[in-house]
């Protein structure tokens, strides 16, 4: 996780209140809380359990991803309830295999629900499997896991969960690591998240110790539902940002919203002024409607929704505004006497972010948009050079920009995910220059983000900034520490002296532990790196990476069974990690086990299609097996993706040499002593193929060199080729 992002994301100054459950409430408001519990809303998160399953955990209970070549089954054991994930292996059986618990169900069931699972250290992850009701319902993946790498590990956010549950009494913000939530949850949003704290409330009942919506102003009566219904896209730009002086739970009824959330959009004209996504079909569709412009504010979500209930008579509502209009377009013949207003003016369409669910449109329309909007579409792979690249302006507050700390989150709002990266550095490090902020996310988003421009040196005055102001600061330290190592060379001295002072004031922290591991590995202390690696997975078995670098690690110690079952455990978790394939790979070619490696190469490519290096391990071991055809077309497509890898270019002029291609054999091995004029076994091999093709004369001159190679044997075999032409006859 980005390091600005994660300390955004973990807190700010206030905290949580404390909470009245939602079952005390109902000892005085029985009918108002019974009819609520019955919504999508009271129902919204919940602990599984026999009586609320509608799932079919016998049956149709498996599901297999093609995708990514992964197999589930949901299963019933007793009163608990589980996901298993598994692929096929080189010898045909279960591998990879990893089963979850179902701890909690997110989501109504109206229109499906997801899953998460607790982990040990007490995080939410969801899983990769979701039930949707459509089609009387069926299993298929979680939004956003339909892809070649469905993820394993992803962690519910603060932010996630409040929209989807009553406040949780969270532990003291920490400014890395996952979110941790406690052991007891509530289940469904509660009373609290419309009509605010009621402690006082029920210490004395009245209307002034509570806060009751409908008594607000209609702009406070819809911030309260925008708290959660207001979303302008789930793409990848940062459409919600909290104030930095806010906790991710102190919202509170009646405040005004945009001291709390800010709302961002993509800039107008760019091809998403029309975009129909989940959360964004409700409120953020509402307020593009003509309905609610010309309301002049009056127009709200309760205008239509009893949030306290289902709704019925729908049509009622819009009556309520255009029984005239709509009488007199009936008699005269203009408009159909049909009493399905929503079904025309706010049709049922399917997000292009949920595909497997249809929701209504709020967009009010004269008439529908052409074409069948109930027709299935395909899950959204949007690869990275396409995601949006532009401004992101301020959605609301609309005049962000006149607010005295309105630049700095503009700022922010262009760098958070990248997509306005040298127009946003720059004005956010305008605005720190300015204003000099006291919070680190600032410092820390500014660091980031040269980073990626390349201006290392910004970065590091950024992180500098941040130390400043705290010293003690982990994050701080590991985004400098992890910035010199980006840089490599001598850096990693640098970057390994600023995580052993973070160490000693968090030696337990694992994020520290694992950085320091790679650092360690990068000067050449495997062994090091190999302990500190196994303190920080004890810690933490789900750090992203770690048991792939740590097979890594023992690999390059020649410590392979150690290695192999560190790279199987990284497989387990998360089985489209095109690295630990890669190496596992490596491990399997070092024994005499190449049909399987090929199987692992194979793997890894298929997972990072056209990266150079997976591909030149795969034709190492195709051509080691005598795999000449494919070999050859292997490495052609390694020495394509990575042209200035000298060890594609040898072993594709090797192939070549083998099938006596002579004049590509010779082509390759020219390269390669381009990359590599110090590595002397090219030029032997390379006399050889001139020898073959009858040019002796050249090949003389390529042995001379080798004959000065620093490798004795190389040297050795020089000279003897040398004295062999010089005797032939």
């Amino acid at each position: 996780m980005r390091l600005a992002f994660a300390l955004l994301l973990a807190g700010g100054l206030l905290p949580a209140l404390a909470a009245v459950p939602a079952k005390v409430c109902a000892t005085c408001h029985q009918e108002a809380a019974s009819r609520y519990f019955s919504t999508g809303m009271g129902r919204s998160f919940y602990r599984p359990s026999p009586a609320n399953i509608v799932e079919d955990y016998t049956r149709n209970n498996t599901f297999e991803h093609q995708l990514s070549a992964t197999r589930y089954a949901m299963t019933r054991r007793g009163n608990q309830f589980f996901q298993k994930r598994w692929q096929v292996g080189f010898d045909g059986k279960e591998t990879n295999v990893e089963e979850y618990r179902v701890d909690y169900i997110l989501g109504s069931g109206n229109h499906s629900r997801t899953y998460l699972t607790r982990r040990p250290q007490g995080g939410l992850v969801e899983l990769p499997i979701s039930w949707y009701s459509e089609k009387g319902g069926y299993w298929g993946m979680s939004p956003q896991f339909d892809t070649r790498h469905p993820l394993t590990r992803r962690f519910i956010s603060y932010e996630c969960y409040s929209c989807h549950n009553a406040y949780p009494e969270i532990p003291k913000p920490v400014e890395m690591g996952n979110p941790v939530f406690p052991a007891m949850l509530a289940e469904g949003i509660d009373c609290e998240r419309c009509h605010g704290p009621g402690e006082a409330h029920v210490k004395a009942p009245s209307a002034a110790t509570i806060l009751n919506p409908a008594r607000q102003t209609p702009q406070k009566q819809l911030e309260v539902c925008l708290q959660c219904h207001l979303e302008s896209t789930s793409t990848e730009i940062p459409a919600l940002i909290r104030r930095v002086n806010r906790g991710p739970f102190s919202y509170v009824p009646g405040q005004p919203l945009t001291d709390f959330l800010l709302f961002f959009d993509h800039a107008p004209g760019k091809g998403f002024d029309d975009k129909f996504e989940i959360v964004g079909s409700s409120a953020y569709r509402m307020m593009k409607s003509q309905c609610f412009l010309k309301s002049e504010g009056r127009l709200t979500c309760v205008t239509c929704h009893n949030p306290h209930q289902l709704e019925t008579n729908m049509d009622a509502k819009c009556r309520s505004c255009h029984a005239a209009t709509f009488t007199a377009s009936v008699a005269a013949g203009r408009h159909t006497a049909a009493a399905d207003c929503a079904g025309c003016h706010m049709p049922k369409r399917r997000p292009a972010d949920v595909v497997h669910t249809v929701f209504t449109d709020h967009l009010i329309q004269r008439r529908p948009p052409p074409g069948d909007l109930l027709a299935e579409i395909p899950e959204r792979h949007v690869a990275e050079a396409q995601e949006y690249r532009g401004a992101v302006v301020p959605y609301g507050p609309r005049d962000l920009a006149t607010q005295p700390d309105g630049p700095l989150y503009i700022g922010l709002a262009q760098l958070q995910r990248g997509n306005n990266l040298a127009a946003g550095a720059t004005l956010l490090a305008s605005e720190i220059g300015r204003r000099k902020p006291t919070e680190l996310v600032w410092y820390f988003s500014l660091a980031e983000a040269w980073q990626k421009l390349g201006k290392h040196d910004e970065a590091a005055v950024a992180y500098k900034q941040a130390l400043a102001l705290k010293p003690d600061s982990v994050t701080a330290q590991l985004g400098l520490a992890q910035l010199s190592a980006s840089v490599g060379g001598d850096k990693f001295a640098s970057a390994a002296l600023v995580l052993d002072r973070a160490l000693k004031a968090a030696p337990r922290d694992p994020n520290l532990l694992f950085q320091r591991a790679l650092v360690s590995f990068a000067q050449g202390q495997a062994p090091v790196a190999a302990t500190q690696l196994r303190r920080a997975l004890a810690l933490d078995p789900d750090i992203p990476e770690g048991w792939t670098r740590l097979g890594e690690v023992l690999a390059s110690s020649s410590q392979m069974p150690e290695a192999e079952k560190a790279l199987r455990q990284a497989l387990r978790m998360d089985p489209a990690d095109a690295s630990a394939w890669d190496w596992l790979g490596r491990v399997l070619m070092a024994g005499p086990r190449t049909p399987e490696a090929i199987f692992s190469f194979r793997k890894a490519v298929s997972l990072r299609p056209g990266f150079g290096p997976h591909l030149y391990d795969l034709a190492l071991a195709l051509s080691r097996s005598q795999q000449a055809t494919e070999a050859r077309t292997t490495a052609e497509a390694a020495v394509k993706a990575v042209p200035e890898m000298p060890e594609a270019h040898i072993l594709l002029a090797g192939i070549y040499s083998g099938q006596r291609a002579w004049a590509e054999a010779l082509r390759e091995y020219r390269q390669a002593i381009v990359l590599r004029p110090d590595l002397g076994q090219i030029r032997l091999d390379l006399a050889t193929v001139l020898l073959a093709q009858g040019d002796t004369k050249s090949a003389i001159d390529e042995l001379r060199v080798a004959t000065a190679d620093r490798e004795p044997q190389v040297a050795q075999n020089a000279a003897a080729a040398l004295r062999r032409l010089s005797t032939a006859p």
